[in-house]
């Protein structure tokens, strides 16, 4: 255990805006457990055609490490993005405190959240893929 002498401190909690990089021209944002690459590059860009949006114009995508804490409160008291969308992780893994389902459009905080499995296991899944098309059809982008 610790002594007298010893100390503890919290590691800093990351903000999203830190960690994103786009333009984020329709206010997407994209928080995932998967590590950035070509081939997730490329599954998120047709994810987002399906809706009309570009990933490099259109959302700002944070892939975080493991063990990174997000603190989504600086991000969220600046800006409301329209949507959310958060591939392999949970809520309390991005800061929430809530129930969130997947697959599931969940209005909160004043934004539409969509939580999913991480892309490596949705790619090939095209039953999670068909649950993910139906929760990103009932989200209002205008």
């Amino acid at each position: 255990m610790f002594s007298a002498n010893d100390l503890v401190f919290l590691s800093a909690e990351k903000d999203l805006l830190d960690l994103g990089e786009s333009l984020c021209q329709r206010d997407i944002w994209i928080i995932s457990s998967d590590v950035r690459s070509a081939a997730t590059q490329d599954f998120l860009s047709k994810i987002l055609s399906a809706i009309q949006a570009d990933l490099d114009r259109d959302a700002l995508w944070a892939a975080l490490e493991q063990d990174t804490k997000l603190n989504l409160n600086g991000a969220l008291n600046m800006h409301r993005p329209k949507l959310i969308l958060v591939f392999g992780l949970t809520a309390g893994q991005v800061g929430l405190r809530a129930e969130m389902g997947v697959y599931q459009s969940v209005f909160f905080y004043g934004c539409n959240w969509i939580f999913s499995d991480a892309l490596a296991a949705l790619e090939p899944d095209r039953n999670k893929k068909g649950l993910l098309w139906s929760a990103l059809k009932s989200v209002n982008l205008s």
